[in-house]
């Protein structure tokens, strides 16, 4: 008979999707031994609805600006994945489709967390549906 109980095991941070966690001899018993096997846990890393692992240890958000902001610049709070609070500003021009790295805030490299990734915010400029002809004029030369 197998194993019933419950196991408690350390994933560390930056751990990767198939990364094996050994138990020794919490496994099934072995027929006509009376020792038992071992039993490995296998990471699954389950999708986040706001960060993207990109390529090995970059993690990107995408993160929305209105028109204004893009042109006039902005200084936003964004939680991190692993919950702390950044500050992201620019005081220049935010070109569509632009994406700015904030280093070292990304996943570790394997077991090296004194290296890690680049944080990457992708921004999404997000355009007014209607202007009054009052912003129309504004905008003209």
């Amino acid at each position: 008979m197998g194993f019933t109980g419950k196991l408690d095991c350390h994933v560390t941070k930056g751990m990767r999707e198939g990364s094996r966690i050994p138990f020794p001899g919490m496994g099934i018993q072995l027929p006509g031994t009376g020792a038992r096997g071992d039993f490995t846990a296998v990471v699954e890393v389950l999708p986040d609805e706001r960060y993207t692992i990109v390529e090995e240890n970059h993690v990107q958000i995408s993160h929305e600006i209105s028109l204004c902001e893009a042109l006039t610049g902005f200084s936003h709070e964004l939680r991190h994945i692993d919950g702390s609070l950044l500050i992201i500003t620019s005081s220049e021009i935010t070109p569509p489709k632009c994406i700015k790295k904030v280093p070292q805030r990304g996943l570790p490299t394997g077991n090296d967390t004194s290296s890690p990734g680049d944080l990457l915010v992708a921004f999404t400029i997000v355009f007014p549906r209607v202007l009054d002809s009052d912003q129309i004029q504004a905008l003209k030369p």
